[in-house]
């Protein structure tokens, strides 16, 4: 089993292979990881850590060093889609040579959400936010035709493509849901969203949705998420 973990740094994102052993009688070494099929415009892998062995049921992780490309906004989000997999020496038991294997990993992104840690601003105070930041900062705004079919599933994923902290939403109808969201970009912005969403028997799920941060690309990132 393999589970992915991303760090973000200003110039740099350390992608974290979480791997798992989980067939008995086997040894497997030498584990490196492969990444393809992503954008190297955006992403240079710079350096990567692999594994030296794991015996059955043992755990341990790899890391691969990518390098971003500066971003014309200055903001330093990249975002792309990638393929890996696992490469090894392969042991059962009683044998000591082995053969080469490997393992397609499933294939995983990194979207503007990673970019956003889900620290919100303290209950109840999320209005106070909105205006303070409305007043000293910026706003981005647009409207979007989203791929859900119900309410419950659109404002669970619009929180999850933001990755951010959610009030809990107002539903004006069975049809129509008012979000308030919060989170805080990488540099330490802090970032508030209105999302109004709506089933509409004819075009589908709309949603109207604001952005406020003191940033105006900040604003613009959060924005384009659903463009």
């Amino acid at each position: 089993t393999v589970s992915v973990y991303k760090h973000i740094f200003q110039e740099y994102i350390i992608l974290e292979f979480y791997c798992g052993n989980t067939v008995p009688g086997t040894r497997l070494e030498n584990i490196a990881v492969s990444l393809k099929g992503y954008d190297t415009t955006k992403f240079r892998e710079v350096g990567s850590i692999g594994i030296g062995a794991l015996d059955a049921d043992q755990c341990e992780s790899a890391y691969v060093a990518l390098q971003k490309a500066p971003s014309e906004d200055g903001l330093g989000v990249q975002t792309a889609q990638f393929k890996t997999v696992l490469t090894y020496l392969l042991k059962e038991d009683g044998d000591d040579l082995g053969y080469d294997d490997e393992f397609p990993v499933e294939g995983f992104a990194i979207t503007v959400g990673d970019y956003v840690s889900p620290r919100g601003v303290p209950g109840g105070q999320w209005n106070a936010a909105w205006e303070a930041i409305g007043a000293q900062g910026m706003e981005a705004q647009g409207k979007f035709v989203l791929n859900y079919k119900s309410l419950e599933a659109a404002t669970e994923g619009v929180r999850k493509s933001l990755n951010m902290t959610a009030e809990e939403a107002e539903s004006g109808s069975a049809k129509a849901a008012t979000m308030r969201l919060s989170g805080t970009f990488a540099g330490g912005s802090q970032v508030v969203v209105k999302a109004l969403i709506g089933l509409d028997p004819q075009r589908g799920c709309l949603m109207k949705v604001a952005v406020r941060a003191k940033n105006e690309a900040v604003c613009n990132a959060v924005v384009n998420v659903f463009a």
